[in-house]
């Protein structure tokens, strides 16, 4: 049966607004009178709770090289940022220095940084535009100076090495693969060989909710991209105000498909944490809203079949003429769709 949940009263919270006027010049603030609930210590509280309430169900998804798709559970997710974990306090990185993503979405992307929040350490993720589609890397040398990292990791050396071979700063690369062919470069996978010892609990039991958690940064459309704290609270609280808004996100466990870049808050500290507060499932797309890149969106979405879906207006866009030409297609992709966003 075909779920519709908007014709349902209760799928979203009743609109209330308290408006409170600051003086005839100074304005006016609007409120909602809902008091906000009690929400969680931080990021790694809603890992540690799904790991062991359900273990068995599919956190993360990606396809492999073959083609096929890799699926890991919490509680499989949860012992790899555990070994991760223990590998970056062996690394005794300085006191405070971000781990920094310069990679695209991937479920390795994702370990990493679960682990370097797991033992309260922030995560900074630049977009990988700035590697990739340029070989002027004055921009993300200037973002990696304003971050002071103490790691910086990149999924493939032969897209990402010549930009971090040419920043002067002294952090340790780290490499998804061949890092080998790097000088004096780190495997992720050699950090993910380290046993967890109780060290990593302690470091997990010290984050406070006011510990910043990461770091975005902003466009650059002014100049060069400053730095934006981003604190525990900040962000497990968000997450409790949204799903006090959106209760329909506590009928069904929600499973998304999502390319959205986890260097900006809409495809990060929106969706990636909505799936992780709510126990839910997240498949990496590899597809994007651009030529021959959407078809690979519309092949997961056939096979996902995501019972939620987050894009940008181009995403839709160029979706909508693949689901009008194919009856069976916009059935596949839709029988299941609570909503869009």
């Amino acid at each position: 049966m075909t779920i519709q949940p908007f014709q349902d009263p209760a799928a979203l919270a009743a609109p209330r607004v308290s408006v409170e006027s600051r003086g005839p010049d100074a304005g006016w603030v609007l409120r909602h009178p809902e008091p906000l609930q009690p929400y969680t210590r931080c990021i790694g509280d809603w890992l540690e709770h799904w790991a062991h309430t359900t273990p068995d169900a599919v956190f993360l998804g990606e396809r492999d090289a073959t083609g096929g798709w890799v699926r890991l559970s919490y509680a499989q997710v949860r012992e790899r940022v555990g070994r991760l974990a223990q590998g970056l306090l062996d690394l005794d990185l300085p006191p405070g220095a971000p781990v920094t993503v310069l990679s695209d979405n991937s479920v390795e992307h994702a370990l990493l940084a679960l682990a370097t929040l797991h033992v309260g350490r922030p995560v900074a993720v630049v977009s990988s535009a700035y590697c990739r589609l340029t070989r002027d890397y004055t921009k993300v040398h200037a973002m990696l100076d304003a971050l002071r990292p103490g790691l910086v990791y990149a999924s493939d050396p032969a897209v990402y090495a010549p930009a971090m071979n040419a920043w002067r700063g002294s952090a340790p690369r780290v490499f998804g693969r061949d890092a080998a062919q790097v000088d004096g470069a780190l495997s992720l996978a050699t950090l993910a060989e380290a046993r967890e010892t109780p060290a990593v609990m302690r470091a997990f039991e010290g984050i406070r909710p006011d510990d910043h958690a990461k770091y975005l940064l902003t466009s650059g459309s002014t100049g060069q991209p400053k730095v934006v704290i981003n604190t525990h609270r900040m962000l497990t609280a968000n997450q409790q105000q949204i799903a006090q808004v959106w209760p329909f996100l506590m009928r069904h466990r929600l499973e998304l498909l999502d390319w959205l870049p986890w260097s900006h808050t809409f495809g990060a500290n929106h969706n990636f944490h909505m799936v992780l507060a709510h126990g839910g499932t997240l498949h990496v797309d590899e597809g994007r809203p651009a030529p021959g890149l959407i078809e690979k969106t519309v092949r997961n979405l056939r096979e996902v079949r995501p019972n939620f879906y987050f894009n940008v207006p181009r995403g839709f866009d160029m979706l909508l003429p693949f689901l009008e030409q194919d009856d069976a297609l916009a059935r596949d992709v839709l029988e299941r769709m609570e909503g869009v966003f």
